[in-house]
């Protein structure tokens, strides 16, 4: 798995913001977004609040795992 997959940072809360189209995103973000409607769809089962991707934390932990692998 990639930093970013690993990084993925949702939070509990609001409604997810509508994604740019499919043809622009890179593998990463389309496995992202895959998992975190999988996720969703379990917690809508389950009758919890969906996750929502946070652009802040998710950036966050990209620059701190870009620090640790340098």
């Amino acid at each position: 798995m990639t930093a970013a997959l690993l990084a993925l940072s949702v939070v509990a809360g609001g409604a997810a913001v509508a994604p740019s189209p499919v043809s622009a995103w890179s593998t990463e973000q389309v496995l992202e977004a895959q998992l975190l409607q999988q996720l969703n769809n379990e917690r809508a089962a389950r009758g919890v609040k969906p996750l929502v991707s946070d652009a802040g934390l998710e950036h966050a932990s990209q620059v701190w795992s870009n620090h640790m692998s340098s």
